[in-house]
């Protein structure tokens, strides 16, 4: 006659289950975000080469815009004059003609998976400050529209040189005289305000220097369900130049985390390290343990200080 399972043979068996389930599980989950890593890189990569073929086109890396955040792309102006940021003006190399083309209104609704961190958020709407956007079409029509409370975002930012500090002096750069060049010479950005960048003017060397990288960002803002942000993530994700989508090298990297809002440095979502997009296009993973000084050489084209070692 056959014997049935006793209770506590029964309970041996769901316990040696659950322990198995216990150990895979996190495998599965390291397995998952390592994916979505690899996603992230891809995202940058292309984001990266985007800006090199406008700079092989337009003999400059995109700009940073010649106006502001409400200004969201000139349709009829060539790639090298946008009042809008340096996410417009890539958009024909990142097969998105169409939206470069569309509406003011279409162009700040409709979320780009490419500008967002799988790890992050997926694409979609997040939370904004609800202003009025400008544009114009190909035909040179001015339009307006307004952002309304959400808006998609975007999870990397162009590098806007070594300051250790901030970039919120930086919008005026441009107009400084004198002072704005001692600037521009001293922290070596690559997209800034009404910059025009060219790759001679990267001293350091292309696969020396930062072009765009993932950005830090307050946890509590991920997703918009808080009542306000923290000023590094209100905009939509091609405004001209904002702390949302240019950052400065500050003293090093750092990983997202509830609470600090700090809108200026590079950072992200992943555990470890960040991913990097260099000017000659290739990716690197950079530790938040990274030396502070190194980063912010890799963070300006032409201090002369290359960096050889393991980063």
């Amino acid at each position: 006659m056959r014997r049935a399972f006793t209770l506590v043979e029964l309970l041996v068996v769901i316990a040696i289950i659950g322990m198995l389930v216990g150990l895979l599980l996190p495998a599965v989950q390291q397995a998952r975000e390592a994916a979505r890593g690899m996603q992230c890189g891809n995202n940058l990569k292309q984001l990266s080469l985007a800006c090199i073929n406008h700079e092989s086109t337009m003999r400059a890396y995109p700009s940073g815009g010649f106006a502001g955040y409400q200004y969201v792309g000139d349709a009829n102006s060539s790639l090298d004059k946008q009042r809008s940021g340096w996410t417009y003006a890539i958009l024909p190399f990142i097969e998105q003609q169409g939206l470069y083309n569309a509406p003011v209104a279409n162009r700040i609704q409709t979320p780009i998976s490419t500008l967002n961190c799988p790890t992050r958020r997926p694409p979609g709407t997040y939370l904004a400050l609800n202003r009025t956007m400008y544009g114009k079409l190909p035909d040179g029509t001015e339009q307006s529209a307004p952002l309304g409370t959400s808006a998609p975002k975007t999870d990397y930012a162009a590098n806007i040189g070594s300051h250790p500090s901030d970039c919120c002096y930086e919008a005026n750069w441009k107009t400084n005289g004198t002072t704005g060049i001692t600037l521009i010479s001293k922290y070596g950005p690559i997209i800034y305000s009404e910059s025009r960048t060219e790759q001679g003017e990267i001293r350091d060397g292309t696969s020396n220097t930062f072009l765009v990288g993932e950005k830090y960002l307050n946890i509590n803002v991920y997703t918009g369900v808080q009542t306000n942000t923290d000023g590094g993530d209100d905009d939509a994700h091609l405004s001209g130049r904002n702390h949302d989508n240019v950052r400065v090298a500050g003293n090093g990297p750092v990983a997202d985390r509830p609470g600090w809002t700090n809108t200026h440095f590079f950072g992200s979502a992943h555990t470890g390290s960040l991913h990097m997009a260099f000017c000659d296009g290739h990716i690197s993973n950079i530790s938040y343990s990274v030396d502070a000084t190194s980063f912010q050489y890799l963070c300006n084209r032409a201090d002369g200080q290359v960096i050889t070692e393991q980063y």
